[in-house]
């Protein structure tokens, strides 16, 4: 909050532990609530930056909250993230939308580490073409900048799937 408090920000950018908004959502509710208000008084958007599902096969699934597939965490996950948006007047970041999306047409780029969880290059890079697409409004097809190890084929990929996911228009 003091860093918040020091001002100077045009965006903040607020996410909850990975699983937060399934198994405790009324305290991730609360929080975002007070992250955003405290990002509004000093002239900022609150930007909700929505994570994505475990990948399939996690033990989370066996957990009531995580609804029991990748499909049904990430439809909680969304719900959640898009509930404190609206209700904070902030930016929502589909990053879980696009990852879902990417892993459904092109399962042969990994996103994942080996945890299951965290992302690889890969799924950080396909992040990163949410927020440009997110916070620009532009979409981030066609831009040549991309991490050593992502391919061309695979970075347009991504960027296409933001590029969908977002709605930015080309």
């Amino acid at each position: 909050m003091a860093k918040i408090d020091q001002g100077g920000w045009t965006h903040v950018v607020v996410q909850g532990q990975s699983v937060e908004p399934l198994y405790d959502p009324a305290d991730f509710e609360a929080n975002a609530a007070t992250l955003a208000a405290e990002a509004k008084k000093v002239g900022a958007v609150p930007v909700f930056y929505e994570t994505w599902a475990r990948k399939a096969g996690d033990p989370i699934y066996q957990q009531a909250y995580s609804g029991g597939t990748p499909a049904a965490m990430q439809a909680g996950l969304r719900a959640e993230y898009k509930k404190v948006a609206q209700a904070a007047g902030g930016l929502f970041v589909p990053a879980g939308d696009a990852w879902e999306k990417a892993l459904a047409e092109h399962p042969s780029i990994g996103l994942f580490q080996s945890d299951g969880s965290h992302p690889t290059v890969y799924g950080t890079y396909l992040v990163a073409c949410v927020f440009h697409a997110s916070l620009t409004g532009h979409s981030p097809a066609g831009i040549a900048v991309r991490p050593d190890g992502v391919s061309d084929v695979d970075a347009a990929a991504l960027q296409d799937v933001a590029e969908e996911t977002t709605g930015a228009p080309p």
